[in-house]
């Protein structure tokens, strides 16, 4: 199922509009129906946030299958929510501290 199906699911699950959908997440209806139209867009991934914030989900819910998902621990999850408060450049220190990580853990 891709995120523009989930999100139909999610909708119903919801007992939800597009309308009110758009009107909670901060975006215009038509552009959540020009992902259903003639028109076909993807979602964009700020749209997605603001999506899984008023359907008050994790992204991870819009982006993939429960069987594609991890299991998401306490700690992940706290990670989580410190990570989306980061700028792009903090991110790519964070990502790069955790590569390093890893390799010296590999080289003992």
């Amino acid at each position: 199922m891709d995120v523009k199906q989930r999100i139909k699911t999610l909708l119903k699950q919801h007992d939800m509009t597009i309308y009110k959908l758009a009107n909670e997440a901060n975006l215009s209806s038509a552009c959540i129906n020009n992902w259903y139209g003639k028109r076909d867009y993807e979602p964009s991934l700020n749209a997605l946030l603001k999506i899984s914030d008023a359907l008050d989900i994790p992204i991870a819910q819009l982006l993939y299958d429960g069987e594609d998902m991890l299991p998401a621990d306490e700690l992940l999850m706290d990670f989580y929510d410190s990570w989306i408060v980061l700028n792009w450049e903090q991110r790519q220190a964070l990502a790069d501290i955790a590569k390093a990580m890893v390799v010296d853990k590999d080289v003992k």
